[in-house]
């Protein structure tokens, strides 16, 4: 998150929840986003909406959560999460999770992100 809001020049602040209620914060307008190694599912996608996914672990995309409409914060995370992608800000990312957790497939997805312009 810190490379995120150095590459998007905006500033966090940071809340401790308990994972069982990490979406609750986005879904009740409580903080703008989560990223927490969320994996996307389609009962999360009910409630939130995902940036691109920026890692693969065991399979499973794993993404940033925003509230469910806010195009335009999931463009500038999207855009940010492509810049560091780019830079294998991601690439090091990766490798050091894998490294942690060896019992984990780490990857990045396979599919490149998609430009994002934002107007």
């Amino acid at each position: 998150m810190d490379a995120l809001v150095t590459e998007m020049s905006a500033t966090v602040v940071y809340t401790n929840v308990a994972f069982s209620g990490v979406l609750t914060g986005p879904v009740e307008g409580k903080c703008d986003a989560v990223i927490a190694t969320v994996s996307v599912s389609p009962e999360r996608e009910a409630v939130v909406d995902f940036t691109l996914p920026y890692l693969n672990i065991d399979d499973v995309p794993i993404a940033i959560a925003v509230q469910q409409g806010d195009d335009l914060l999931r463009g500038w995370l999207n855009e940010a999460l492509q810049q560091l992608r780019a830079d294998g800000v991601l690439d090091t990312m990766a490798t050091a999770i894998a490294a942690d957790k060896p019992e984990w497939q780490v990857r990045l997805p396979d599919r490149p992100f998609v430009p994002v312009t934002i107007t």
